[in-house]
C-alpha cells in the first residue's frame, strides 16, 4: 500500500515539474518575440504561462503533500 502512494507522488511531482516548465517556456517565448508579437497573441501567451504556473504548482505541492502525510 505505501508502494502506491509513493508512485503516485512521484507522478504528481514529475507531471508539476513538467507543467511549470511548460509555463517557463512560454515566457522565454513571450520575451523573445515581444516585439514581433501582436498584442493578442502576446496576451494570449501569457495567459497560457500563468495557468501552467498555477496548474504545476498546485500539481506539484499535491505530490509533496503525499510524500509528507503518506
Amino acid at each position: 500500500m505505501k508502494k502506491r502512494y509513493i508512485l503516485a507522488a512521484a507522478s504528481l511531482d514529475v507531471l508539476g515539474a513538467g507543467i511549470l516548465l511548460y509555463g517557463y517556456g512560454r515566457e522565454l517565448s513571450v520575451k523573445d518575440n515581444i516585439d514581433g508579437m501582436l498584442w493578442t497573441a502576446a496576451e494570449k501567451s501569457a495567459k497560457q504561462r500563468d495557468t501552467a504556473y498555477t496548474l504545476g504548482l498546485i500539481i506539484l505541492l499535491s505530490g509533496v503533500s503525499i510524500h509528507i502525510f503518506f
